[in-house]
C-alpha cells in the first residue's frame, strides 16, 4: 500500500551536464541530493546511474534532444532546422536501494568549417532498469538538411511510439537503416559498406546501431554505450563535413546528407547528393520511443534543445505493521 499523505516537492532533474557532441558526461557536477545519489557508469562513460532513495511511486518525465540545424556557409539566416526531440511520461513502482541507468542524450552537431553543413541527429534520453529493461526512452529529432540544397529537408522529429515511420526506420529496439535515391531498385541499405551515397548515419537504437555512409557513422546502441556516429572517414569522391556528429544517445552523424534521430528504435535517413540522377534529396527522421509507466504520456517532436530526466516522489510506500 501507498500513502499519499506525503508527497514530495523536490523534483531531481538530471542533465547532459552542458555536453556537446557525440559523448557524454565523465564528471557530474550535481549539487543537493543527486550529488550523492547520482554516479557515472564505470562500464559506460557517461550513462549516469541514479540510486532509488525511497521506495515508491515515482513519476519520470524523459525528454530527448534535438537534431541539429542545417546551415550553408554565408547563409546562416536560411537553414533547415532540425527535428525536436520527443517527451514521454510515466509513473513506475519503485524500490529503495535499486539502480536505474540514465542516459541524457545531447544534441546533434554540424560541421563548422566544411561549407555544406547539414546537422547531425539528436540523441535519444533513456532510462533504463539495471537489469537492462527499459523504463522509458524519448526519441531524439533528426538533423536538418543543407539550405538550397535539392530537396533536402528540415529534420523529423523524435516519435511518440515505435511505429515505423517508413522502410528506413528502426523498429524494436533496433537503429535505423539509409536509402540511396539514386537506386532505382529503392532497396533498403542495412549495412555500412561505403558503396553508396547517402553520406550520413543513422539513429541507433536501444539494441543495435544504426547503420552508416561507413562504420562509425551510425548511432551506437544504449546497450554499446550510447555514442553518437561520427563522419570520420575522408572520401575523396564526396567530399564532406568531417564533424558533423550526432548527439549523445545514439544519433547519427551527419555528412552532406542529415544524420538520424536516436531512440529506442533509430531514425533512417534518407537521400543522395552528388551525381544523382536528378533524384537529389535528404531526410532523417527521429527516433523512436517507448513507455512501460503507468498512465503514460508520449509527445512528438516537441523538446527543443538537450535531454533532460525530471524525477518526482509521488508517494511514498508505508511499510505495513
Amino acid at each position: 500500500p501507498f500513502s499519499c499523505s506525503f508527497l514530495y516537492i523536490l523534483v531531481r532533474v538530471l542533465t547532459n551536464q552542458g555536453g556537446v557532441g557525440n559523448f557524454g558526461p565523465s564528471i557530474l557536477k550535481y549539487e543537493g541530493v543527486l550529488k550523492n545519489e547520482v554516479k557515472v557508469s564505470p562500464q559506460h562513460p557517461g550513462i549516469q546511474l541514479w540510486t532509488i532513495p525511497v521506495s515508491g511511486l515515482w513519476s519520470i518525465e524523459a525528454r530527448g534532444a534535438s537534431g541539429a540545424d542545417g546551415i550553408l556557409a554565408g547563409s546562416s539566416s536560411n537553414r533547415k532546422r532540425g527535428g525536436y526531440g520527443a517527451i514521454v511520461k510515466g509513473k513506475f513502482l519503485l524500490h529503495k536501494g535499486r539502480i536505474l541507468k540514465i542516459l541524457v542524450g545531447n544534441e546533434g552537431f554540424r560541421d563548422f568549417l566544411d561549407p555544406h553543413r547539414p546537422g547531425g541527429g539528436g540523441g535519444g534520453t533513456f532510462v533504463v532498469y539495471e537489469d537492462g529493461k527499459p523504463l522509458l526512452v524519448a526519441g531524439g529529432g533528426g538533423g536538418g538538411g543543407i539550405p538550397k540544397a535539392s530537396r533536402q529537408t528540415d529534420g523529423k522529429g523524435g516519435r511518440s511510439n515505435d511505429e515505423p515511420s517508413s522502410s528506413v526506420s528502426g523498429s524494436e529496439g533496433k537503429g535505423g537503416k539509409l536509402l540511396d535515391y539514386s537506386d532505382s531498385s529503392e532497396t533498403v541499405i542495412n549495412e555500412s559498406t561505403g558503396h553508396h551515397k547517402v553520406i550520413a548515419g543513422a539513429g541507433g537504437g536501444m539494441y543495435s546501431a544504426g547503420v552508416g555512409f561507413k562504420e562509425g557513422w551510425g548511432g551506437e546502441s544504449f546497450v554499446g554505450g550510447g555514442n553518437g556516429g561520427e563522419a570520420n572517414t575522408v572520401y575523396d569522391k564526396f567530399p564532406h563535413g568531417k564533424r558533423g556528429r550526432g548527439g549523445f544517445g545514439g544519433g547519427g552523424a551527419a555528412g552532406l546528407l542529415p544524420g538520424g534521430g536516436g531512440g529506442y528504435s533509430g531514425g533512417g535517413v534518407k537521400g543522395c547528393w552528388l551525381q544523382c540522377d536528378g533524384k537529389n534529396g535528404g531526410t532523417a527522421e527521429g527516433g523512436s520511443s517507448y513507455n512501460a509507466g503507468i498512465s503514460p504520456s508520449n509527445k512528438a517532436n516537441k523538446n527543443k534543445g538537450p535531454g533532460r530526466v525530471y524525477i518526482r516522489l509521488m508517494s511514498e510506500e508505508v511499510e505495513e505493521d
